[in-house]
């Protein structure tokens, strides 16, 4: 069985209000040890899911040992709010922001977990990084590989949509009994000048894509427009977009042609690497980089080996 760990961290500083702040990282390594060939995971869950759901704590478990991977997952900004229960309402101090924050945690928990891998004198395969995510985390997911584009070398997208849509529309949930809840998020009342970075058909035209990227749609998903994603996906260097018909719905990875695919988490990741060749790097470089839009400069370092994201504005660095 895979050896699995759990700690709380102090994590990239609140870029809302520049806070301090922790939060908590979960990893399971192979039961036979980490060698020179073991490569690293990043689950991103999107809504309804987290680091205590059955079906990521069995992916930690089953992965690790399976692919000889260090499997990663966090419990990122605002996580608590994405959920299918109304707690205390957002504020500035968590909330779901559906970008900046959650990105930034999902990137910080692999290098801190790298560190952890690097200070006991252990190797790393880092031609094996891989990003895995479905809808909202597989958005998470590119966000992520934007900022730290020598970082990850293989990006699983099953759903992800183009921009996140509950910055513009509520969240409505339908429980068995017929109640409808209502999540209207903090950050859809606030003017978002980001906007153009958080697109991702005008993000990732701002870099040049090294990550080999796999994505899954369904024909029928109305929070993805079929031919939107293609248009993106056919647009980056590396990437691949496989559409799910009625035709390619077998019942066992894929139940539907809608938003997820009615998917079987655990049976897609086999698939795609039982198809996906990696390479083998004994090193790790990071180069810091900026991501310009018409009214900022996005800055991201790597100091001490750690992620720092500033932000620029009229000759002014705000508190991101």
């Amino acid at each position: 069985m895979a050896d699995h760990y759990e700690f709380s961290i102090q994590g990239h500083h609140n870029i809302y209000n520049n806070n301090a702040r922790e939060f908590t990282i979960h990893f399971s390594t192979p039961s036979k040890g980490v060698g020179k060939d073991t490569g690293m995971l990043l689950l991103i869950p999107g809504y309804g899911g987290n680091v205590n759901s059955n079906v990521y704590k069995k992916m930690r478990d089953t992965f690790a040992d399976q692919y000889n991977l260090i499997v990663v997952q966090c419990h990122y900004f605002g996580q608590e709010f994405m959920q299918s229960e109304l707690i205390h309402e957002e504020s500035y101090d968590n909330f779901n922001d559906m970008s900046f924050m959650q990105a930034l945690d999902n990137i910080m928990a692999v290098l801190i977990v790298i560190q952890i891998i690097k200070n006991k004198n252990l190797p790393i395969n880092y031609g094996k990084i891989i990003l895995y995510g479905h809808s909202h985390g597989a958005y998470i997911g590119y966000l992520s590989n934007a900022f730290a584009p020598q970082l990850f070398k293989l990006l699983v997208d099953n759903s992800s949509y183009l921009y996140p849509i509950y910055r513009i529309a509520d969240r409505t949930l339908q429980r068995g009994d017929g109640e409808v809840i209502c999540f209207h998020y903090l950050i859809s009342d606030e003017a978002s000048p980001e906007n153009e970075i958080l697109y991702l058909p005008l993000l990732y035209k701002k870099f040049l894509n090294e990550c080999s990227i796999i994505s899954f749609n369904g024909t029928n998903d109305a929070m993805v427009p079929v031919e939107d994603k293609t248009s993106f996906i056919n647009g980056i260097n590396k990437a691949r977009h496989i559409l799910i018909d009625d035709n390619n719905v077998d019942g066992q990875i894929f139940t539907s042609t809608t938003h997820g695919l009615g998917a079987d988490f655990l049976r897609l990741f086999d698939y795609v690497m039982n198809t996906h060749r990696f390479t083998t790097l004994n090193e790790l470089q990071l180069v810091p980089h900026r991501l310009h839009t018409k009214q900022h400069v996005f800055s991201i370092d790597f100091e001490d080996e750690l992620i720092q994201l500033s932000i620029q504005q009229h000759e002014k660095i705000s508190s991101y």
